[in-house]
């Protein structure tokens, strides 16, 4: 994989999936946050179909990040 391909399969996913994670900073005291954040994965999933890298990103990342970063914002809250 050269570089051109490996900055568009790779690097732009990652890239684009932290953006996404990090609207779940301010989630916890602005719930409508989530809702955000749910229509920014799916707008990922459409702009990476077919990209098995960026599909791995979504499933086992985005789809579970919400859940885990509420609870550790309910365990830094208490």
């Amino acid at each position: 994989m050269n570089n051109s391909d490996f900055k568009e399969k790779i690097y732009m996913p990652y890239a684009d999936a932290w953006k996404i994670i990090k609207i779940l900073q301010e989630a916890y005291q602005k719930p409508e946050l989530f809702l955000q954040y749910s229509k920014a994965v799916d707008k990922f999933a459409e702009r990476y179909a077919g990209n098995d890298f960026a599909q791995v990103i979504r499933n086992r990342l985005l789809l579970c990040t919400d859940d885990v970063i509420a609870k550790m914002e309910r365990e830094n809250a208490v």
